[in-house]
């Protein structure tokens, strides 16, 4: 019948963090005073795993890429961790047992 795509359709404000999600292996986006974010570079740098961070309240973040960003995750909190890409969903990266997938994908 007709040939489909498996990628989806993004809008231009998602499109913006899929290509920068695909560009770096570990991309943490976070804002100032989140605790869950302190934690989550915390256990990346006693991991020794290196990542972009990205501080929605600084790095001159638009309304445009937020919109992406939810967008794109369907998810309004952060922290928002992508490796190789795929968003990590907050409590698989704070559960030991799946830290160990993490690496791997590394």
């Amino acid at each position: 019948m007709g040939s489909s795509s498996s990628k989806p359709v993004l809008s231009e404000e998602s499109k913006v963090i899929y290509d920068e999600v695909h560009k770096h292996p570990v991309v943490v986006y976070t804002k100032n005073h989140c605790p869950y974010c302190i934690k989550a570079k915390d256990e990346l740098n006693d991991d020794g795993i290196l990542y972009v961070e990205r501080n929605i309240n600084e790095d001159a973040t638009t309304a445009s890429n937020i919109k992406g960003l939810v967008d794109l995750t369907k998810c309004r909190t952060v922290p928002q961790i992508f490796v190789c890409g795929r968003c990590i969903s907050i409590h698989i990266f704070f559960c030991s047992e799946k830290k160990n997938e993490i690496h791997f994908a590394l």
